[in-house]
């Protein structure tokens, strides 16, 4: 272990209490006057009787050997036991954070944890989603929510407030191990990246948990089988021995029989006689646990694929690495077992690395710092309070506000006092409200006349808009009738001298050897048939006209031989200008 240092004379924070499933544990940190942490108070007990934690008397009586034993008053925060909490990961579409509140609100409403209406469930919820961008616009908006019953919160905090404690944080276990990588350089750890993906494995005596921690935020938990009081009945099976034998056999040995190499055999189960009689503990031990080993890696490796498919839509693939935690995850070779299974780097996370160590705790660095997996989460719900609040998830509860109970407490102590304070308040508020009241009146009937007025005026215009409506459909007609009559008019008007310049210009234009047999005239288009002897003349007439600016264009449409004669009858189409001919005039021969 590091060097110690020694603890100026400094500020106590509130002591963090972690209610775990086989002990109680307590962290007290200090903080001096460089801002460097230490412990001042750390202690341990366990549950006396079975069944434990399970039952509350005997929660309630290890707690208060705990609290008496140092002398804890005032503030506090504590862990509740990971199976009171709910964690769901969803996907929305995008919105803002005033949007999302309403719409996780609802998601709850649907999902009904713990089987309870939306009212009866306290949760929060971290967004995970700042960088899930796509072309500077969110692409999706993925949710962690987290839900405990309103209930349990009440529970809970009725518990610590009836030992003289008043609790100002309340976590579940995933969220305080999140909490330590913000001090993971101290730890010996690694500094976590901002888009590394780490893995926290959570052996505890009767609950066990996952979580994935992506960026510094708790992205995905969940509980596993897994635990110390299973691997301990597991070994006393195999074993056949006593609970408390097989738990020292397992302390002892753990896997230190394992090796890389070495294979299960096949239909082994471990609670059969698939290993001979022999007295090397260490193989039978290994047997006894080596099923459970092997099902807890299945079980990590699809939880991550879930993670990886579900909740991230495969953009996230692989883990960088496996942190342990929690008393289970002392047992021996472990930390080998799991590298050489999951093929990433895998550490126990050593808490005191963060602190410095009081001289106050000398006597107690042999019990309590040479197991620090131990003491992990409670590390992490006391270095929360070193943590800015927009960075961490405060799970507690309360029905009513601080200032109510403060008017209550005053209330039971000086009633009639308070009374009258609150018949003085009562006429001040009265009469600021009758006089707003008055105000409001008097500008209601203000707006009630101009309201009024404006109506009669609409009534005025929309009588107004009926006449000018039927006027205008008046007009209208006759504007139409009108322009038909136009029309007639226009259709039977001709103008022969417009059209005569263009006679005269094909009159011009046509050689002596080329005889016009028919001319019609229909859409602007002047057609001409007619005969000659040479059929290059009819190529020269049709440059001619193209040439005159009485016409737009001019093409050759045919040319026939006539069967008894060297005669060719042909016909070209023009498109006569507009300059020379305004309107039809039908055909013309």
């Amino acid at each position: 272990m590091e060097q110690e240092k020694k603890v100026p004379k400094s500020k106590l924070l509130p002591p963090a209490i972690d209610i775990g499933t086989s002990s109680i544990k307590l962290i007290q940190l200090a903080v001096d006057r460089e801002d460097n942490l230490g412990i001042a108070r750390i202690d341990q007990e366990s549950y006396a009787a079975l069944p434990r934690y399970d039952s509350v008397v005997n929660l309630r009586k290890t707690l208060q050997k705990l609290i008496s034993r140092n002398k804890v008053r005032g503030e506090c925060a504590f862990t509740i036991f990971t199976k009171e909490a709910l964690f769901f990961n969803v996907v929305f579409p995008p919105m803002s954070d005033f949007e999302l509140d309403a719409a996780v609100k609802f998601k709850i409403s649907q999902l009904k944890p713990f089987g309870a209406s939306a009212d009866q469930v306290f949760y929060k919820f971290i967004r995970l989603d700042e960088a899930g961008t796509v072309l500077g616009r969110l692409s999706q908006c993925k949710v962690l929510i987290i839900c405990v019953l309103q209930e349990t919160i009440k529970k809970w905090v009725s518990l610590f407030e009836d030992m003289g404690l008043r609790p100002i944080n309340i976590e579940v276990p995933p969220l305080s191990l999140v909490n330590l990588n913000k001090f993971s350089e101290r730890a010996g750890l690694e500094t976590v990246k901002k888009q590394e993906v780490i893995l926290w494995l959570d052996i505890g005596a009767e609950e066990s948990f996952l979580i994935i921690e992506k960026g510094g935020k708790l992205s995905f938990a969940r509980s596993l089988a897994l635990t110390s009081k299973k691997m301990t009945e597991t070994v006393a099976r195999h074993c056949n021995v006593e609970l408390s034998q097989a738990r020292e056999l397992t302390h002892k040995y753990g896997l230190i029989f394992w090796s890389p190499d070495k294979k299960i055999p096949p239909f082994f189960e471990a609670e059969g006689g698939g290993v001979p009689e022999t007295e090397d503990k260490s193989r039978r031990v290994y047997y006894g646990l080596i099923s459970l080993l092997e099902n807890l890696v299945v079980d990590i490796e699809h939880s991550f694929k879930y993670f990886s498919y579900e909740v991230t839509q495969s953009q996230i693939i692989k883990f960088d690495r496996l942190i342990l935690s929690g008393g289970g995850s002392n047992l021996k070779n472990l930390v080998q077992f799991l590298t050489a299974k999951l093929g990433v780097p895998v550490q126990q996370y050593n808490p005191f690395k963060i602190f410095s160590i009081s001289n106050a705790i000398e006597s107690q660095k042999t019990r309590f710092i040479n197991m620090p997996v131990n003491f992990v989460v409670c590390a992490g719900l006391a270095a929360a309070q070193r943590i800015d609040e927009s960075q961490r998830v405060n799970l507690l509860f309360r029905e009513r506000s601080e200032f109510v109970s403060f008017c209550v407490r005053a209330l039971k102590k000086k009633t009639v006092q308070v009374g009258i304070g609150a018949v003085l308040v009562a006429v001040v508020f009265l009469g600021i409200q009758i006089g707003k009241a008055a105000v409001y009146k008097s500008r209601m009937r203000a707006l009630m006349g101009k309201v009024k007025e404006t109506k009669s005026r609409l009534g005025l215009l929309q009588g107004m808009q009926l006449e000018l409506s039927k006027e205008e459909a008046e007009l209208t007609g006759e504007k139409d009738l009108l322009e038909a009559r136009l029309r007639l008019l226009k259709e039977g008007v001709r103008k022969p001298d417009k059209f005569s310049d263009a006679l005269q210009e094909i009159a011009r234009l046509l050689p002596e050897e080329i005889w016009i047999t028919e001319l019609k005239y229909e859409d602007n288009k002047l057609i001409l048939t007619g005969s000659t002897i040479n059929t290059n003349l009819i190529s020269g007439l049709i440059e001619k006209i193209r040439g005159s600016p009485l016409f737009i264009s001019a093409d050759f449409s045919y040319t026939q031989r006539e069967p008894a004669a060297e005669i060719y009858k042909f016909e070209i189409i023009t498109i006569v200008a507009a300059a020379a001919v305004k309107e039809p005039l039908g055909n013309k021969q």
